[in-house]
Formats: structure tokens, sequence, C-alpha cells
């Protein structure tokens, strides 16, 4: 699934089997109609990958236009919500199923600029969690998958169309690539199904954590 049709049409010409869907999660009533006309041929749906994902711009919070704040909620949140929640409604008679969310180590770390981004992935970090919870009935697995820097077309859209500073942001350093993420993915699914793993969080080699943030300059004043 997903909102560009030429996309999936030059991945149906690689794959047998293969079944394209035009759909774009932010709209809720193609999502719901979607589910509603499955048709009995389609089989068991073993597998949700929730992978769309938006960031837009990267500025403090009150210089942040609000539609960009208002589609990183509808896509990151409310998008893999309601995703999740149609899937594992429509699969309920099934012996197995899977659901791997991709999150974001900024979900899990603050930094400067990142406000609603890594609020709502810190959304789907826990959100992965409490469906562990439950669902710990030994047929439902839930992973949450949370890359660090990674190269697709993601800094492109942030930055909007700004190709000097996505280029500067990848630059002299190595990053993930799609492909890395998609191996994982590949591993996981190939466990045996009384396995389940939680969380994974995954950095290029170049990447780790950084110091707290500390302001100086200025003299405060003590009580």
């Amino acid at each position: 699934m997903a909102r560009r049709k030429e996309r999936l049409e030059k991945l149906a010409s690689n794959y047998t089997g293969f079944r394209e869907v035009v759909l774009d999660v932010t709209d809720r009533k193609a999502v719901t109609d979607f589910f509603g006309t499955l048709s009995a041929d389609v089989g068991n749906i073993d597998l949700l990958v929730n992978n769309a994902g938006v960031a837009l711009d990267a500025k403090v919070f009150d210089e942040m236009d609000w539609q960009d704040i208002q589609h990183m909620v509808d896509t990151n949140v409310l998008g893999t919500a309601h995703f999740s929640w149609s899937y594992l409604r429509t699969t309920r008679q099934q012996s197995t199923r899977y659901i791997i969310n991709i999150g974001s180590i900024a979900g899990n770390y603050a930094y400067p600029n990142n406000n609603i981004y890594g609020a709502s992935k810190a959304f789907v970090n826990h959100l992965s969690k409490n469906l562990r919870s439950d669902y710990v009935t030994g047929n439902t697995r839930i992973t949450s998958i949370e890359p660090g820097l990674a190269r697709t077309e993601f800094s492109e859209v942030r930055f909007k169309g700004n190709v000097q500073k996505e280029q500067d942001l990848y630059a002299n350093t190595s990053y993930i690539k799609a492909e890395d993420i998609a191996s994982i993915v590949s591993y996981l699914i190939s466990l045996p199904v009384h396995v389940n793993i939680n969380q994974i969080e995954v950095m290029p080699n170049t990447q780790a954590w950084g110091p707290l943030s500390v302001t100086r300059g200025q003299r405060l004043k003590h009580n």
C-alpha cells in the first residue's frame, strides 16, 4: 500500500502474486473501506508493517507551521493507530498475526528542533509496548524498529526539497539505508512464531548518544 501508484506498479512488475493498493494512511475512510471490502481470496494477512511516517521542517516549536504539525500527527500518530486498529479487528480469528511499527530514535531521545516529530515517534514506541500488553495471548507479535540516521527520501521531504540541507546532513558520515531496515524486517518474520522481539534500536556505527544540553554564558541568580 502506498500513495504513489507508479511505484506500486513497478513493484508489481517485479514480483508474482503482488497486489497493489493506492492508499493514503491519513485517509481514514479509505483505510476502513479497504479492510471492510477484503475478499476471502486474499486469505490471512499475517503481517502489517506500519512504515508510513513523515517529518516536516526542523525549527523550534513556535516557529513551526501548524499545517506541518497537523500532518505529522495525522500520519505518524493517527495513521499508525488507525491502521493497527483496523488490522487487529479484521484478523481477530487468525491463528497468527504480526505488526511491525517503524519508529525512530527520535522517539527515545530529545534533541533540538525535533519537537512534534519526536513526540509522534514516542507515541509509536509506546503504542507498540501497550499492544504487546494487550495481546499477550500467544498469537500476536508486536515489534518496534527505531532507526537512527537513515538516508531515504525522508530528509528531502523534511527540508521541502532543499537539496543542500539534505546533503549536509549526511556528508562525511555513514548512514542506514532502506535495504538495511528491510533486512531486519526479513529476519524478524523468519523467527519462530513463539519468539517476539519487542524493540530494536538501530544506528549507523558513526552515530551514538550525545552529551546533555547545558546553557552557559549568563550568570543565573540562585536563591
